[in-house]
């Protein structure tokens, strides 16, 4: 197994636990939690998240977010990725179409 794919493997097991962590704080939120979630909760039911709250999940949002840029780079500059993703040897390395970078956030074209 080469570094690259070994740096891919821990960027996704940190993905995954950010999203488990984002998960586990809104489960806290009111508001809307699906039909097995027990549906519709009013505000008086449960406390709106405070300021630590919102910035943890900020924190979480951008480090999740992180590690998806830095996969791509990984694969980009993995020759052997790019000759599979691309069906040839002397294609470019291309961000994906459907995101591009901005001031360390996900943006939607």
């Amino acid at each position: 197994m080469t570094l690259r794919r070994l740096k891919q493997g821990e960027s996704h097991q940190r993905i995954r636990h950010g999203a488990s962590e984002l998960l586990r704080l809104s489960d806290n939120f009111p508001g809307y939690h699906g039909q097995s979630g027990g549906g519709f909760h009013s505000a008086h039911d449960q406390a709106l998240p405070n300021d630590d709250d919102l910035r943890h999940m900020a924190q979480l949002s951008h480090d999740i977010a992180k590690d998806i840029f830095g996969i791509y780079a990984l694969r980009d500059a993995d020759p052997d990725t790019r000759h599979r993703l691309s069906g040839g040897v002397d294609s470019q390395p291309q961000q994906p179409s459907s995101i591009t970078t901005g001031h360390g956030s996900v943006l939607r074209k």
